[in-house]
């Protein structure tokens, strides 16, 4: 009774380690999404009617119905409230623009 025993190189076939990597690598392939933010570009003049819309809502400096931003600014810094400078420059700066010297509530029929 004599059986040969087959050797271990018989179960497994010989192939060249680098063709294992290289199927590995194929199998690992992810693809990518590259994800892109929109990005709202606001203007210069957008923030500054902003600024001066929130001066308009800020009742610390008084009412503003009745008269222009810049008299209430005026107004506002004579009693010691303290308005942002930057309202006072941006309202001399487009003195000749109603939508830069008039409040928010300018031209509303109530």
């Amino acid at each position: 009774m004599s059986e040969e025993m087959a050797t271990i190189t018989e179960y497994f076939k010989a192939g060249r380690s680098s063709d294992i990597h290289i199927k590995e690598k194929k199998k690992k392939k992810v693809k990518t999404d590259i994800a892109v933010e929109e990005v709202e570009v606001i203007d210069a003049s957008t923030l500054e009617l902003e600024l001066l819309r929130g001066f308009d809502l800020d009742s610390r400096f008084g009412p503003c119905t009745g008269i222009s931003r810049l008299e209430r600014w005026e107004r506002a810094s004579k009693y010691g409230f303290d308005p942002p400078k930057e309202v006072r420059d941006i309202i001399l700066l487009h003195s000749n623009e109603t939508k830069y010297t008039e409040s928010v509530w300018f031209g509303l029929k109530i």
